[in-house]
């Protein structure tokens, strides 16, 4: 999931003042577990993007958390003009794992050529973006400390992430 793109999202709701648009639209939140958050947003004061998760604070003073491992998507309806945004199962392949120097990416539907890789730490840090060339010998991951991390595949509104131990 883009975190960049939801904080956007969520700014752009708020600066530009749809209250009087959204006056019916709400946030739904499917968790992978199949359990579906339905959010008024009119109640919403604030979306937050914490250590990796979605913290939504409303106008009552209550909120709800999110993990982002633990969304399947998030979709913004009717009125709001955002697009739903989905996380996809893994359909790539990254090794070696645990990596020491070099993560390598194999494509199993071959549709990343050209894509946003994004190497995200275990806080919901971004740590790098850049764009996958299939032709490079994969991404180097030297400079990471030892730890877990993640490792995501932007396709328009697709996102594909996988895990890795940096040795």
């Amino acid at each position: 999931m883009n975190h960049k793109k939801l904080k956007l999202l969520a700014l752009l709701l708020f600066v530009l003042g749809l209250n009087a648009l959204m006056a019916q639209a709400v946030l739904n939140v499917k968790e992978k577990t199949g359990t579906t958050t339905t959010i008024n947003l009119m109640n919403v004061k604030s979306l937050t993007f914490v250590g990796g998760n979605l913290i939504v604070n409303k106008k009552d003073a209550s909120s709800g958390t999110f993990a982002f491992l633990g969304i399947q998507n998030l979709n913004f309806s009717p009125g709001t003009g955002i697009e739903t945004l989905r996380t996809a199962q893994s359909s790539f392949n990254i090794f070696p794992n645990p990596v020491k120097d070099v993560l390598h990416i194999n494509d199993l539907t071959n549709d990343i050529v050209n894509q946003q890789i994004e190497i995200i730490g275990i806080d919901g840090k971004m740590i790098l973006s850049t764009i996958f060339n299939p032709s490079e010998n994969g991404i180097s991951v030297y400079h990471l400390s030892r730890g877990l991390y993640f490792c995501r595949v932007l396709n328009g509104n697709t996102c594909k992430t996988a895990k890795f131990i940096k040795q």
